[in-house]
Protein backbone atom coordinates (compact mmCIF):
# COMPACT_ATOMS: atom_id res chain seq x y z
CA UNK A 1 0.00 0.00 0.00
CA UNK A 2 2.75 2.33 -1.03
CA UNK A 3 0.31 5.15 -1.48
CA UNK A 4 -0.31 4.96 2.46
CA UNK A 5 2.60 6.69 3.23
CA UNK A 6 2.02 9.51 5.61
CA UNK A 7 2.80 12.80 5.22
CA UNK A 8 4.08 13.45 8.37
CA UNK A 9 1.80 16.20 9.19
CA UNK A 10 -0.77 16.44 11.89
CA UNK A 11 -2.35 18.51 14.32
CA UNK A 12 -4.12 17.67 17.77
CA UNK A 13 -5.40 20.27 18.82
CA UNK A 14 -8.38 19.22 21.33
CA UNK A 15 -6.37 17.99 24.11
CA UNK A 16 -8.51 17.61 27.36
CA UNK A 17 -7.01 15.97 30.54
CA UNK A 18 -7.95 13.90 33.57
CA UNK A 19 -11.19 15.47 35.16
CA UNK A 20 -12.07 17.20 31.92
CA UNK A 21 -12.45 13.24 30.20
CA UNK A 22 -14.28 10.16 31.00
CA UNK A 23 -13.30 8.51 34.04
CA UNK A 24 -9.82 6.13 33.72
CA UNK A 25 -8.61 8.67 31.46
CA UNK A 26 -5.26 10.75 31.94
CA UNK A 27 -5.38 12.73 28.69
CA UNK A 28 -7.67 12.42 25.27
CA UNK A 29 -6.69 14.67 22.46
CA UNK A 30 -8.32 14.74 18.74
CA UNK A 31 -6.84 16.51 15.96
CA UNK A 32 -6.10 15.43 11.90
CA UNK A 33 -3.36 13.23 10.20
CA UNK A 34 -2.74 14.19 6.69
CA UNK A 35 -3.11 11.60 4.08
CA UNK A 36 -2.90 10.85 0.55
CA UNK A 37 -6.46 11.43 -1.00
CA UNK A 38 -7.77 8.23 -3.56
CA UNK A 39 -11.20 9.86 -4.07
CA UNK A 40 -12.64 12.03 -6.47
CA UNK A 41 -15.02 14.34 -5.15
CA UNK A 42 -14.87 12.55 -1.79
CA UNK A 43 -17.11 9.87 -3.27
CA UNK A 44 -15.48 7.68 -5.67
CA UNK A 45 -12.07 6.14 -6.32
CA UNK A 46 -10.04 8.04 -8.78
CA UNK A 47 -9.12 5.48 -11.28
CA UNK A 48 -7.24 4.83 -14.43
CA UNK A 49 -8.45 3.03 -17.71
CA UNK A 50 -7.07 -0.36 -16.64
CA UNK A 51 -8.56 0.10 -13.09
CA UNK A 52 -5.64 1.26 -11.18
CA UNK A 53 -6.07 3.76 -8.11
CA UNK A 54 -4.02 6.92 -7.98
CA UNK A 55 -4.18 9.91 -5.20
CA UNK A 56 -5.82 13.04 -5.82
CA UNK A 57 -3.94 15.09 -3.56
CA UNK A 58 -3.85 15.38 -0.01
CA UNK A 59 -6.72 14.88 2.86
CA UNK A 60 -7.16 15.34 6.96
CA UNK A 61 -8.14 11.95 8.40
CA UNK A 62 -9.38 12.59 11.59
CA UNK A 63 -6.41 11.59 15.06
CA UNK A 64 -7.81 10.40 18.05
CA UNK A 65 -5.49 9.60 21.32
CA UNK A 66 -6.34 8.42 24.41
CA UNK A 67 -4.13 7.50 27.13
CA UNK A 68 -5.38 6.12 30.07
CA UNK A 69 -4.91 6.80 33.63
CA UNK A 70 -2.75 4.02 34.80
CA UNK A 71 -0.44 4.94 32.50
CA UNK A 72 0.31 8.44 33.72
CA UNK A 73 3.38 7.85 35.88
CA UNK A 74 4.75 4.79 33.73
CA UNK A 75 8.64 4.80 33.04
CA UNK A 76 9.84 6.51 29.67
CA UNK A 77 9.22 4.59 26.79
CA UNK A 78 7.08 1.81 28.59
CA UNK A 79 3.86 1.61 27.26
CA UNK A 80 2.39 -0.06 24.35
CA UNK A 81 0.51 0.77 21.59
CA UNK A 82 -3.08 -0.07 20.09
CA UNK A 83 -4.22 0.82 16.98
CA UNK A 84 -8.33 1.02 17.85
CA UNK A 85 -10.89 0.08 15.38
CA UNK A 86 -14.69 1.66 15.71
CA UNK A 87 -17.92 0.19 14.86
CA UNK A 88 -20.37 0.94 11.86
CA UNK A 89 -21.88 4.10 11.60
CA UNK A 90 -19.53 5.68 15.00
CA UNK A 91 -16.35 6.88 15.27
CA UNK A 92 -13.65 7.19 18.05
CA UNK A 93 -15.33 9.36 20.53
CA UNK A 94 -18.21 7.42 20.69
CA UNK A 95 -16.51 4.73 22.40
CA UNK A 96 -13.48 6.99 23.88
CA UNK A 97 -15.69 10.13 25.17
CA UNK A 98 -18.48 7.70 27.04
CA UNK A 99 -18.81 8.34 30.60
CA UNK A 100 -20.08 5.55 31.05
CA UNK A 101 -17.92 3.40 29.03
CA UNK A 102 -20.85 1.13 27.55
CA UNK A 103 -18.40 -1.29 25.27
CA UNK A 104 -15.35 -1.53 27.71
CA UNK A 105 -13.24 -0.01 25.78
CA UNK A 106 -12.22 2.71 28.13
CA UNK A 107 -11.73 0.02 30.64
CA UNK A 108 -9.36 -2.28 28.35
CA UNK A 109 -7.03 0.38 27.56
CA UNK A 110 -6.60 1.20 31.37
CA UNK A 111 -6.54 -2.66 32.70
CA UNK A 112 -4.17 -3.43 29.77
CA UNK A 113 -2.11 -0.05 30.45
CA UNK A 114 -2.44 0.74 26.51
CA UNK A 115 -2.39 4.21 24.62
CA UNK A 116 -5.10 3.61 22.19
CA UNK A 117 -4.51 5.45 18.59
CA UNK A 118 -7.57 6.05 16.11
CA UNK A 119 -9.02 7.07 13.28
CA UNK A 120 -12.32 6.74 11.18
CA UNK A 121 -13.17 4.31 8.88
CA UNK A 122 -14.40 6.21 6.16
CA UNK A 123 -17.33 4.91 4.10
CA UNK A 124 -19.66 3.99 7.09
CA UNK A 125 -18.82 5.72 10.14
CA UNK A 126 -20.88 8.71 11.87
CA UNK A 127 -20.27 11.75 9.34
CA UNK A 128 -21.04 8.66 6.35
CA UNK A 129 -24.67 7.52 7.25
CA UNK A 130 -26.06 10.33 4.85
CA UNK A 131 -24.29 9.24 1.82
CA UNK A 132 -25.22 5.34 3.01
CA UNK A 133 -28.74 6.76 3.28
CA UNK A 134 -28.64 8.21 -0.06
CA UNK A 135 -27.17 4.98 -1.48
CA UNK A 136 -30.56 3.49 -0.42
CA UNK A 137 -32.61 5.88 -2.32
CA UNK A 138 -30.37 4.85 -5.83
CA UNK A 139 -28.61 1.98 -5.75
CA UNK A 140 -26.55 2.79 -8.12
CA UNK A 141 -24.52 4.86 -6.08
CA UNK A 142 -23.41 1.49 -3.89
CA UNK A 143 -19.17 1.98 -5.15
CA UNK A 144 -18.91 4.84 -3.27
CA UNK A 145 -19.35 3.39 0.39
CA UNK A 146 -16.61 0.39 -0.30
CA UNK A 147 -14.83 3.28 -2.09
CA UNK A 148 -14.91 5.07 0.82
CA UNK A 149 -13.86 2.06 3.08
CA UNK A 150 -10.64 1.88 0.54
CA UNK A 151 -9.44 5.69 1.96
CA UNK A 152 -10.39 4.27 5.65
CA UNK A 153 -7.77 1.60 4.74
CA UNK A 154 -5.38 4.15 3.37
CA UNK A 155 -5.91 6.44 6.50
CA UNK A 156 -5.71 3.53 8.89
CA UNK A 157 -2.41 2.54 7.37
CA UNK A 158 -0.87 5.72 7.38
CA UNK A 159 -1.76 6.00 11.24
CA UNK A 160 0.24 3.14 11.77
CA UNK A 161 2.86 4.13 9.58
CA UNK A 162 2.86 7.38 11.75
CA UNK A 163 3.50 5.89 14.66
CA UNK A 164 6.19 2.94 13.88
CA UNK A 165 7.65 6.25 12.79
CA UNK A 166 7.70 7.66 15.82
CA UNK A 167 7.01 11.19 14.61
CA UNK A 168 4.26 10.65 16.14
CA UNK A 169 4.95 10.38 19.16
CA UNK A 170 6.94 13.77 19.66
CA UNK A 171 3.76 15.33 20.50
CA UNK A 172 3.84 16.80 23.94
CA UNK A 173 0.15 15.07 24.30
CA UNK A 174 1.81 11.83 24.54
CA UNK A 175 4.09 12.87 27.93
CA UNK A 176 3.46 11.50 31.43
CA UNK A 177 3.09 13.77 34.95
CA UNK A 178 6.53 14.12 35.23
CA UNK A 179 7.33 15.11 31.10
CA UNK A 180 8.48 11.57 30.21
CA UNK A 181 7.71 10.36 26.50
CA UNK A 182 5.44 7.67 27.24
CA UNK A 183 5.16 5.07 24.05
CA UNK A 184 7.19 2.08 23.62
CA UNK A 185 8.30 2.16 20.20
CA UNK A 186 8.91 -0.20 17.52
CA UNK A 187 5.69 -1.96 18.35
CA UNK A 188 1.85 -1.93 17.71
CA UNK A 189 -1.22 -4.48 17.91
CA UNK A 190 -4.58 -3.62 16.74
CA UNK A 191 -7.91 -3.91 18.11
CA UNK A 192 -10.87 -3.97 16.08
CA UNK A 193 -14.74 -4.11 17.23
CA UNK A 194 -17.91 -4.80 14.58
CA UNK A 195 -16.49 -2.80 11.86
CA UNK A 196 -13.61 -2.40 13.00
CA UNK A 197 -12.93 -6.22 13.33
CA UNK A 198 -14.41 -6.44 9.50
CA UNK A 199 -12.21 -3.49 8.35
CA UNK A 200 -9.37 -4.50 10.58
CA UNK A 201 -9.21 -7.95 8.39
CA UNK A 202 -9.00 -6.18 5.28
CA UNK A 203 -5.80 -3.89 7.27
CA UNK A 204 -4.32 -6.83 8.57
CA UNK A 205 -4.66 -9.04 5.17
CA UNK A 206 -3.17 -5.94 3.46
CA UNK A 207 0.55 -6.13 5.02
CA UNK A 208 -0.66 -4.09 8.45
CA UNK A 209 2.61 -3.41 10.58
CA UNK A 210 1.33 -4.75 14.00
CA UNK A 211 2.84 -7.22 15.72
CA UNK A 212 -1.15 -9.29 16.81
CA UNK A 213 -4.94 -8.05 15.87
CA UNK A 214 -7.56 -9.14 17.64
CA UNK A 215 -10.94 -9.25 15.48
CA UNK A 216 -13.75 -8.34 17.70
CA UNK A 217 -17.22 -9.52 16.12
CA UNK A 218 -15.99 -8.98 12.36
CA UNK A 219 -16.94 -11.21 9.81
CA UNK A 220 -16.85 -11.27 5.75
CA UNK A 221 -19.12 -11.15 2.76
CA UNK A 222 -20.90 -7.44 2.90
CA UNK A 223 -23.61 -8.84 0.30
CA UNK A 224 -24.88 -11.20 2.66
CA UNK A 225 -24.54 -8.77 5.75
CA UNK A 226 -26.56 -6.21 4.70
CA UNK A 227 -30.44 -7.75 4.93
CA UNK A 228 -29.23 -9.89 7.99
CA UNK A 229 -28.08 -7.13 9.99
CA UNK A 230 -30.62 -5.38 12.76
CA UNK A 231 -28.83 -2.31 11.08
CA UNK A 232 -30.68 -2.83 7.74
CA UNK A 233 -34.40 -1.50 8.21
CA UNK A 234 -33.74 2.19 8.18
CA UNK A 235 -31.80 1.38 4.78
CA UNK A 236 -34.01 -1.46 3.79
CA UNK A 237 -37.51 1.04 3.83
CA UNK A 238 -36.23 3.59 1.60
CA UNK A 239 -34.88 1.08 -0.98
CA UNK A 240 -38.38 -0.72 -1.18
CA UNK A 241 -39.63 2.24 -2.10
CA UNK A 242 -37.20 2.34 -5.06
CA UNK A 243 -36.72 -1.54 -6.03
CA UNK A 244 -40.38 -2.49 -5.19
CA UNK A 245 -39.71 -6.59 -6.74
CA UNK A 246 -37.61 -8.55 -3.53
CA UNK A 247 -36.45 -11.09 -6.35
CA UNK A 248 -34.77 -7.57 -7.95
CA UNK A 249 -33.36 -6.55 -4.85
CA UNK A 250 -31.57 -9.96 -4.78
CA UNK A 251 -30.03 -9.41 -7.57
CA UNK A 252 -29.06 -5.98 -6.71
CA UNK A 253 -27.56 -7.72 -3.24
CA UNK A 254 -25.97 -10.52 -5.55
CA UNK A 255 -24.44 -7.93 -7.92
CA UNK A 256 -23.10 -5.67 -5.72
CA UNK A 257 -20.18 -7.92 -4.15
CA UNK A 258 -18.00 -7.08 -7.12
CA UNK A 259 -17.96 -3.81 -5.60
CA UNK A 260 -17.51 -4.34 -2.02
CA UNK A 261 -14.69 -6.86 -2.68
CA UNK A 262 -11.80 -4.64 -2.45
CA UNK A 263 -13.01 -3.75 1.08
CA UNK A 264 -14.18 -7.36 1.84
CA UNK A 265 -11.88 -9.54 4.16
CA UNK A 266 -13.20 -12.68 2.03
CA UNK A 267 -11.32 -11.44 -0.86
CA UNK A 268 -7.88 -11.09 0.65
CA UNK A 269 -8.61 -13.77 3.20
CA UNK A 270 -5.76 -16.31 1.92
CA UNK A 271 -3.47 -13.50 3.42
CA UNK A 272 -4.89 -12.76 6.55
CA UNK A 273 -2.91 -15.19 8.72
CA UNK A 274 0.29 -14.62 6.45
CA UNK A 275 1.57 -11.94 9.03
CA UNK A 276 1.06 -11.47 12.45
CA UNK A 277 -1.16 -13.45 14.76
CA UNK A 278 -5.04 -12.89 14.48
CA UNK A 279 -7.96 -14.16 16.57
CA UNK A 280 -11.40 -13.65 15.35
CA UNK A 281 -13.82 -13.33 17.48
CA UNK A 282 -17.55 -14.46 17.56
CA UNK A 283 -20.26 -13.62 19.92
CA UNK A 284 -23.12 -16.40 19.27
CA UNK A 285 -26.55 -15.03 17.81
CA UNK A 286 -24.96 -11.93 16.66
CA UNK A 287 -27.68 -9.41 15.34
CA UNK A 288 -25.61 -7.52 13.41
CA UNK A 289 -22.98 -9.57 12.44
CA UNK A 290 -24.60 -12.47 11.26
CA UNK A 291 -22.63 -15.52 12.88
CA UNK A 292 -22.61 -17.62 8.88
CA UNK A 293 -20.34 -14.47 7.87
CA UNK A 294 -17.57 -14.93 10.63
CA UNK A 295 -17.75 -18.52 10.17
CA UNK A 296 -17.15 -18.37 6.24
CA UNK A 297 -14.03 -15.54 6.78
CA UNK A 298 -12.96 -18.03 9.25
CA UNK A 299 -12.94 -20.98 6.97
CA UNK A 300 -11.53 -19.24 4.27
CA UNK A 301 -8.64 -17.71 6.14
CA UNK A 302 -7.82 -21.38 7.36
CA UNK A 303 -8.38 -20.59 11.27
CA UNK A 304 -8.53 -23.23 13.91
CA UNK A 305 -11.31 -22.98 16.23
CA UNK A 306 -10.38 -22.71 19.89
CA UNK A 307 -11.51 -24.86 22.74
CA UNK A 308 -13.40 -25.14 24.57
CA UNK A 309 -16.27 -24.01 22.13
CA UNK A 310 -20.58 -23.75 22.25
CA UNK A 311 -20.81 -25.17 18.51
CA UNK A 312 -18.79 -27.36 16.27
CA UNK A 313 -17.88 -25.11 13.31
CA UNK A 314 -18.11 -26.97 10.14
CA UNK A 315 -14.24 -27.21 8.17
CA UNK A 316 -12.39 -25.98 11.11
CA UNK A 317 -9.92 -27.49 12.97
CA UNK A 318 -9.79 -27.60 16.73
CA UNK A 319 -7.19 -26.13 18.64
CA UNK A 320 -6.48 -26.64 22.64
CA UNK A 321 -5.67 -23.59 24.80
CA UNK A 322 -3.44 -22.28 25.95
CA UNK A 323 -1.15 -22.35 22.98
CA UNK A 324 2.55 -21.50 22.53
CA UNK A 325 2.89 -17.60 21.16
CA UNK A 326 2.26 -17.05 17.12
CA UNK A 327 -1.19 -18.93 16.94
CA UNK A 328 -3.97 -17.38 14.88
CA UNK A 329 -7.61 -18.68 15.61
CA UNK A 330 -11.90 -18.17 15.68
CA UNK A 331 -12.96 -18.50 19.30
CA UNK A 332 -16.64 -17.69 20.51
CA UNK A 333 -18.38 -16.43 23.32
CA UNK A 334 -21.68 -17.29 24.53
CA UNK A 335 -24.18 -13.93 25.79
CA UNK A 336 -27.26 -16.43 26.16
CA UNK A 337 -29.15 -14.73 23.98
CA UNK A 338 -32.28 -15.70 21.73
CA UNK A 339 -30.47 -16.63 18.08
CA UNK A 340 -31.89 -15.01 15.25
CA UNK A 341 -34.08 -16.51 12.75
CA UNK A 342 -32.14 -18.45 9.98
CA UNK A 343 -33.71 -16.12 7.29
CA UNK A 344 -32.41 -13.40 5.20
CA UNK A 345 -34.12 -10.66 7.43
CA UNK A 346 -33.07 -7.86 9.95
CA UNK A 347 -32.25 -10.05 13.14
CA UNK A 348 -34.02 -8.58 16.28
CA UNK A 349 -32.06 -6.43 18.43
CA UNK A 350 -30.79 -8.65 21.55
CA UNK A 351 -27.28 -7.17 22.20
CA UNK A 352 -25.68 -10.30 21.76
CA UNK A 353 -23.10 -8.62 19.18
CA UNK A 354 -22.07 -5.98 22.25
CA UNK A 355 -22.64 -7.94 25.45
CA UNK A 356 -19.15 -10.01 25.60
CA UNK A 357 -16.80 -6.59 25.08
CA UNK A 358 -17.55 -5.81 28.48
CA UNK A 359 -16.54 -9.33 30.54
CA UNK A 360 -13.46 -9.41 32.22
CA UNK A 361 -12.87 -12.88 30.76
CA UNK A 362 -12.58 -10.91 26.77
CA UNK A 363 -10.10 -8.35 28.83
CA UNK A 364 -8.10 -11.54 29.49
CA UNK A 365 -8.31 -12.91 26.66
CA UNK A 366 -7.02 -9.60 24.78
CA UNK A 367 -4.63 -8.98 27.25
CA UNK A 368 -2.84 -12.67 26.62
CA UNK A 369 -2.89 -12.61 23.06
CA UNK A 370 -1.91 -9.40 21.86
CA UNK A 371 0.70 -9.94 24.97
CA UNK A 372 2.30 -6.16 24.64
CA UNK A 373 5.70 -6.80 25.48
CA UNK A 374 6.17 -10.31 24.01
CA UNK A 375 4.59 -12.60 21.34
CA UNK A 376 1.11 -13.49 22.62
CA UNK A 377 -0.61 -16.73 23.20
CA UNK A 378 -4.50 -18.40 23.12
CA UNK A 379 -5.56 -19.02 26.54
CA UNK A 380 -8.96 -19.71 27.61
CA UNK A 381 -10.38 -17.23 30.13
CA UNK A 382 -13.04 -19.12 31.56
CA UNK A 383 -10.93 -22.28 32.75
CA UNK A 384 -12.62 -25.70 31.18
CA UNK A 385 -16.01 -23.91 29.91
CA UNK A 386 -17.01 -21.72 26.99
CA UNK A 387 -16.74 -17.82 28.29
CA UNK A 388 -20.30 -17.07 28.29
CA UNK A 389 -22.80 -14.71 30.20
CA UNK A 390 -22.95 -17.23 33.01
CA UNK A 391 -19.23 -17.29 33.86
CA UNK A 392 -18.54 -14.04 32.61
CA UNK A 393 -18.08 -11.19 34.87
CA UNK A 394 -17.83 -7.18 34.50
Amino acid sequence: MAWATPTGDFSLDRVREAGDAPPRTYRAAEGELIVPDLLVDDLWLNLDDVGGVSPTGEVGAHLYVHIPESVRDAPAGTVPVMIFGHGIFSEPSAYLDDENDDNGVIRLADELGVILIATRWRGLTTPDIAGALAVANDFGRLPSLPDRLIQGQVNTRALAELALDGALYEHPVFEGESGQSLPLRGRLVYYGISLGGIEGAVFVSGGAPVDAAVLHVGGGTWSTMLERSSNWPIFEGLLVEVVEDPWDRQVLFALSQMWWDPADPMASAGLLTAGPPVLLQESLGDEQVPNLTTRALARAAGLQQQQPSVETVWGLDPILVPTRPGHSAYMQYDPERPLPPDTNQPAPVTDAHTIPRVWASHRETVAAFVALYTEGSLVSACEEEPCSASNSSE
